[in-house]
């Protein structure tokens, strides 16, 4: 990955003194549905995925050559939440668990731009910074599970979205608003659904980071 943002910065510098660049500054949020694929959920039909939102915003820059083809780098933190329902095996209790992960994400993406809206394409980088499992079991308390899991992951991420002009059609101030579909390409390990370290598991499982949402991004274009 660092030799990526190296390769992607390389390229910048030879962009800008082109004379045909467009640099894009933005404030970007995210709304998303939120999992953590856990292989566990396949072999035991007693538990099972819940639905939770989890959101994500910061600051980012675009570099567009000619205005069509480029790149973006953003740097956003925010929180990814996975919930599950399941039954306890030895009493048949049911019981509701959740993760809730705090996280950096630094995504690196190709981009394809006109003016109606754009296709991104790329890595990302997920920094995990904190880490809680909860349940709904009688007596259980919070539990900070941070040092479970690996603190950096891979990604990739896709998205798409369109442009619209805030004033004048020639004003350098727009919104923007996209889906972007974030799937984790390593593991993050941690915890499975009911709370027990999954390399511990006599057939250790994955956990797969993965979020679909809309984003909405304030954006000013600087022309050199």
């Amino acid at each position: 990955m660092k030799f990526l943002i190296s390769i992607f910065f390389i390229g910048l510098i030879n962009l800008y003194y082109s004379q045909r660049i467009y640099i894009y500054l933005h404030g970007r949020g995210l709304l998303n549905s939120s999992f953590i694929f856990n292989n566990s959920i396949k072999t035991n039909e007693n538990q099972s995925y819940a639905f939770a939102l989890s959101g994500s915003g910061g600051l980012g820059a675009s570099f567009l050559y000619e205005n069509k083809i480029g790149g973006s780098l953003e740097f956003l933190i925010g929180n990814h939440q996975a919930k599950y329902t399941g039954e306890d095996i030895t009493t048949g209790t049911p019981y509701s668990s959740k993760i809730n992960l705090s996280k950096v994400q630094i995504p690196l993406l190709f981009r394809l731009d006109r003016e109606e809206g754009y296709i991104e394409i790329g890595p990302q980088l997920n920094m995990i910074n904190g880490a809680n499992y909860s349940s709904n079991f009688d007596g259980f308390d919070n539990d900070q599970v941070l040092d479970l899991y690996k603190r950096a992951s891979i990604s990739g991420v896709f998205g798409l979205g369109s442009y619209y002009t805030i004033g004048k059609r020639r004003s350098p101030l727009s919104l923007s608003f996209g889906f972007r579909i974030n799937y984790g390409l390593t593991d993050i390990e941690g915890v499975n659904p009911s709370g027990t370290w999954v390399i511990e598991l006599p057939q250790k499982e994955k956990s797969i980071l993965f979020t679909a949402g809309l984003n909405i991004s304030f954006i000013y274009l600087s022309q050199k």
